[in-house]
């Protein structure tokens, strides 16, 4: 009977089935034929079973891990390449001065946590781009403005000049019919664009000169 019960634990054992043979070799001690075996074999059965708890245990631990640092290895390609496509879009879009573009694209790859460092240093370097252009921009606009003015007003003062000029003309040629007032009126309307205040004032006193001297002489 002991023997049978020594077995059969044994085999339990060979099987890793370790309760079943702890169970059997309780039965060989309950023999009292050899209690120093039984109880050895009951120990050898008790450690066999926390040393195979053991192992499935590292080996579940070591899989998990495994499993863990897949995982984060699959995470952190993702991030990469999601983080690297909107690096592209953003120096493309910056390239095309798509400048809210490129700093959407560029935060996106900062908000991906992967690579704060180059994300922040080209957010900054779109903004810079950004205001340069803007300012670049604004320049040109200055510019074009100050020009079409100084276009505008050089035409303004051409014409005033030959509006002056004629009006000269008209009153000189008026004068020599001494038409005085037609003069007069000429010269007012020289005076009436103001060009050279200063030359119609001096026809216009000197028309009045001669109408008076003209009257007087009549």
């Amino acid at each position: 009977e002991f023997d049978a019960a020594i077995k059969k634990g044994d085999d339990a054992v060979s099987a890793k089935k370790f309760d079943d043979a702890v169970a059997a070799y309780n039965v060989a001690l309950a023999t009292q034929i050899d209690d120093a075996t039984s109880n050895a074999k009951i120990a050898a059965a008790g450690k066999a079973k926390a040393d195979e708890e053991a192992r499935i245990k590292a080996e579940a631990d070591a899989k998990a891990k495994a499993d863990a640092d897949a995982a984060n290895a699959a995470k952190q390609a993702k991030k990469k390449a999601d983080f690297e496509k909107a690096i592209k879009d953003g120096d493309a879009a910056l390239s095309s001065k798509k400048f809210d573009d490129a700093l959407t694209a560029f935060n996106i790859a900062l908000n991906i946590h992967f690579d704060d460092a180059t994300a922040n240093s080209k957010i900054e370097s779109a903004n810079k781009a950004k205001a340069d252009e803007e300012a670049r921009i604004k320049a040109e606009a200055d510019a074009k403005a100050k020009a079409d003015a100084d276009a505008a007003n050089a035409a303004e003062q051409a014409k005033k000049k030959a509006d002056f000029e004629k009006a000269i003309k008209d009153g000189d040629a008026a004068i020599t019919s001494k038409k005085f007032d037609d003069a007069l009126s000429a010269y007012n309307n020289a005076l009436n664009i103001h060009y050279v205040d200063a030359t119609a004032n001096r026809k216009r006193e000197s028309i009045k000169k001669a109408k008076a001297d003209e009257e007087k002489r009549l």
